[in-house]
């Protein structure tokens, strides 16, 4: 290692000292180490930097169920803009991000106008739904991104002589995103003591850089910052600072380019950097594709940074030897995932970043709910099932009116009966395909002209279920579908199913019955699972299945929810957002390689039962048994170890009796 480097390190990263008192006159060793950041990469800002500013509400309007303003902010006569966007009716407590986005990232995207032109940067409609502010900057206002920017914008404004360690342009974004503080601090929607600064490439260098010159910043995110940001600059295998200067040296300082081809002679490292940031929350995140940006790099910065992290109190990186792609590691006060991709800052991305933001994230705690539960039952509970004289369910009762077949149901038996196998949670059909649902729903009866009982039945056995369960500790999770009653003739089509394709109005009629559902029962639907949410055969997108679900998210933030894109050959994903996988498969062969599935929890549901034919996903809802209990114990278990949650479909009778079969392969599971 530099013997310059290791000088440094003894003579003044002494940070058992950061948080005594300093005598009047005496820099601390952090201080130190931010000046020389400074003085060598960054710039070193005039003092005309610590002036207010102005400041100007030029516009308000309303998007996706937020409340923006677009502000501008004057330095003497300079206008720089930045639009707001808060919840709407915040009344106070709301965390914040900062993202200085530069010039390329909005020129010719009118974003005002059209917010939803960035979703790639940052996703304004999910980040406000979940409760958080965003102030977006306008960093082209602050300084051109180009060669000669540094005599641009602020620059220009302040007209200071520029000197060998003078400050570069991501200094005046960064200075930008402390302005924008100044601001939120005095608006009393916002936690002062919650504020993150937030970007992405360029923006990654400028929102770290924000971080370490601005204490009030409680996370500081880069995304994909690369070389002279998140990256160590020794060792680099993608862009060194001979190509960062070359290109782009109005971003630094002058004294920066002696560094080119010479990165021994830095008397630090990016590591250090990261740092400065303790005992503040850092957010570390890289893309697989992203060589330039040196990944691996990233990591071992962030890693590295560790150290100084314990020594200033808390846990730094809480990471395992081999790391795994789309997995958060969130343990600690640095937080690190490495996305499935290309340079990129996507929603994916800002849901993990939100849900660290989230001291106890809600959709992690119920992953974790279901991952720590390690199997369950899945039942369906139809009227093509055990109101089907010709199915053994059936009990040989023969047809019925849909409410006689609900009223037969013994919910008390099943609950004892899963309690005494071990199961953890239970899924159960809310309907599938016909018209008949297990619970009373308004919004469905005016939708389709039913009256009540007619298609919905009078008895709430979603309600009765849950009283049933909750006394031995199993989780009720709710099936759906992402067709509705597409199978009858009157129902569809009034929902808008039609020509065997979903549209908007058929989705948000569906999401509507959903949310009566959710808003209902709230907490005691532990998660959903929807099915036929078909991509090819009936036309679902990622903006479709997202009405769903923030439809059952109403009624409680910690639901998980999966997409079925029908049956798999391997875990996967159906929606960005989805919180576990469907994990729809014929037989329980398939063990996950991780827990994590692109940041979503592993899961597999398989039938346990033996069909009438030899056909396969012939045996679901049917009773026998394809596996004996030794085997589907093994298996359990080798997913528990690799992170995955398991659910077994079992036949289920009328009266709520499960086959003694499969009863008995379900109480050797648990070892």
């Amino acid at each position: 290692m530099n013997k310059l480097y290791e000088i440094w390190r003894e003579k003044y990263l002494l940070w058992q000292d950061c948080h005594r008192t300093f005598s009047v006159g005496e820099t601390p060793p952090k201080e130190q180490w931010k000046e020389l950041f400074l003085r060598e990469e960054y710039g070193v800002r005039p003092k005309e930097c610590d002036r207010p500013l102005r400041y100007e509400t030029i516009e308000e309007k309303e998007y996706a169920g937020a409340v923006g303003q677009k502000i501008k902010m004057f330095y003497n006569d300079l206008p720089m803009e930045f639009h707001l966007w808060a919840p709407k009716g915040a009344t106070g407590g709301v965390k914040c991000f900062v993202l200085p986005l530069h010039p390329s990232a909005y020129e010719k995207k009118d974003i005002w106008a059209h917010p939803e032109n960035i979703v790639d940067y940052c996703p304004i409609e999910d980040v406000t739904k979940r409760g958080f502010g965003v102030a977006i900057i306008l960093c082209g206002d602050v300084a051109e991104d180009r060669i000669g920017g540094e005599h641009t914008g602020i620059f220009a404004a302040m007209n200071c002589a520029r000197t060998s360690d003078s400050w570069g342009v991501l200094s005046a974004w960064a200075w930008s995103a402390s302005k924008v503080v100044d601001y939120l601090v005095r608006d009393e929607r916002f936690d002062k003591n919650r504020l993150a600064v937030i970007g992405h490439s360029r923006g990654g260098k400028t929102a770290l850089l924000a971080g370490v010159t601005d204490e009030r910043f409680f996370l500081s995110v880069s995304s994909c910052s690369g070389n002279s940001g998140a990256a160590l600059s020794r060792g680099n295998k993608g862009e060194t600072v001979a190509d960062i200067v070359k290109r782009f040296p109005y971003w630094f300082c002058e004294n920066y380019k002696k560094y080119a081809d010479n990165e021994d002679a830095l008397p630090f490292d990016q590591h250090l950097f990261l740092s400065l940031l303790a005992p503040r929350k850092c957010s570390v995140v890289s893309a697989t594709m992203d060589a330039w940006a040196d990944p691996a790099g990233e990591l071992a910065s962030a890693k590295k940074a560790s150290l100084y992290y314990e020594q200033a109190g808390v846990r730094g990186l809480i990471i395992p030897e081999k790391t795994e792609c789309d997995r958060p590691y969130h343990g600690g006060n640095i937080a690190y995932h490495r996305h499935r991709g290309v340079h990129e800052l996507n929603p994916f991305d800002w849901k993990l970043i939100m849900d660290y933001f989230s001291s106890d994230s809600s959709a992690a705690r119920g992953a974790d709910r279901l991952y720590s539960s390690r199997w369950g039952v899945f039942i369906h509970y139809l009227d093509a099932v055990q109101n089907d004289p010709a199915h053994p369910s059936n009990m040989n009762v023969g047809k019925t009116d849909w409410n006689a077949c609900v009223n037969d149901l013994d919910v008390g038996l099943l609950a004892r009966q899963l309690h005494e196998c071990g199961a953890r949670f239970l899924f159960f059909t809310v309907m599938q395909g016909s018209r008949f649902m297990i619970a009373p729903n308004k919004t469905y009866d005016a939708i389709t002209g039913m009256k009540p009982g007619e298609a919905c039945c009078k008895r709430d056995l979603i309600s009765d279920l849950y009283d049933a369960l909750t006394p031995y500790g199993i989780d009720l999770y709710l099936y759906s579908t992402g067709d509705g009653p597409h199978f009858d003739p009157v129902c569809g089509p009034k929902m808008g199913f039609v020509k065997g394709r979903v549209s908007l109005a058929f989705v948000k009629n569906w999401a509507s019955v959903m949310k009566e559902y959710a808003l209902r029962y709230g907490d005691k639907i532990k998660g959903w699972w929807f099915d036929g949410c078909y991509r090819s055969a009936f036309g679902y997108t990622d903006k479709l299945m997202k009405i769903y679900y923030n439809a059952v998210k109403e009624g409680n933030p910690n639901a998980i929810v999966a997409f079925n894109n029908g049956v798999a050959k391997y875990y996967k994903k159906n929606f960005r957002q989805e919180d576990f996988t469907c994990g729809e498969f014929n037989s329980f062969t398939v063990v996950p390689r991780s827990r994590y599935v692109r940041g979503a929890q592993a899961f597999l549901l398989a039938p346990l039962g033996q069909g009438p034919n030899e056909k396969e996903g012939s045996d679901w809802s049917y009773p026998g048994a394809r596996y004996d209990g030794k085997y589907m114990r093994d298996f359990v278990a080798c997913c528990s170890r690799k992170g995955g949650a398991v659910a077994v479909e079992v036949g289920m009778k009328r009266d709520g009796n499960l086959y003694p079969e499969q009863l008995a392969v379900l109480k050797r599971i648990e070892p």
